[in-house]
């Protein structure tokens, strides 16, 4: 129904979908009057992918600290009673390893989404999580290509949308003045950039978008 309101909240969003090695990312305000950035996202993004002759679907994916699962793996001597992955097949250009070859080739194949369940069931010996495979798995996922979720043999459980990837701004008026001009210097730390002081790379590869 219409709504009547003085004002209306909302939340930056910081897109960069330039060509990086990591991937094309997207930085979205937490503000709990509009709701958890993720819901929002992804029912913005079913809005979008329903349009008609739309190129391309978007699929997001929380990117999260790959270091927080092998120290969450080692606290369990790297002994899994299991662990599933949830992959996007990417329909982008760009590939690092084999890993992602045999990704983008699903989705040529007309594959959008992969999920790997990888159990020990009797055996009781417990999963290698140093496995190649496994640390493949966790790198594809860390960088926006997945989700995962791990328990150990003692039923200690991972989950990779608990351990989303966060970036603060000063609260301080002084620091965030200036509007949206003042706040662009805060964007590579929104992305992860801090390294690059644009949002596009001075290698960026003129053949178009990559990433996930």
């Amino acid at each position: 129904m219409e709504v009547v309101s003085e004002e209306w909240q909302g939340a930056m969003v910081v897109i960069d979908p330039a060509h990086h090695d990591d991937g094309q990312k997207l930085s979205f305000e937490r503000d709990a009057t509009l709701g958890k950035p993720r819901s929002v996202l992804q029912s913005m993004l079913a809005y979008v992918n329903a349009i008609p002759d739309a190129p391309y679907v978007i699929e997001p994916k929380p990117i999260f600290n790959e270091d927080q699962f092998w120290d969450w793996a080692a606290a369990h001597e790297y002994r899994l009673h299991r662990i599933a992955f949830e992959f996007i097949a990417p329909n982008m250009f760009g590939s690092k390893n084999s890993f992602d070859e045999d990704m983008r080739e699903l989705g040529g194949a007309g594959v959008s989404k992969v999920k790997m369940v990888m159990d020990e069931g009797q055996r009781d010996e417990g999963i290698d999580a140093k496995n190649e495979q496994i640390k493949n798995g966790v790198d594809y996922a860390a960088q926006g290509g997945g989700s995962i979720t791990a328990t150990a043999k003692n039923g200690d459980k991972f989950t990779s949308t608990n351990n989303t990837k966060t970036a603060t701004l000063p609260a301080t008026p002084v620091e965030r003045s200036g509007g949206i001009r003042g706040l662009t210097k805060w964007f590579p730390r929104l992305l992860g950039r801090e390294s690059n002081d644009s949002l596009d790379s001075p290698d960026r590869d003129d053949d178009g978008p990559s990433g996930r």
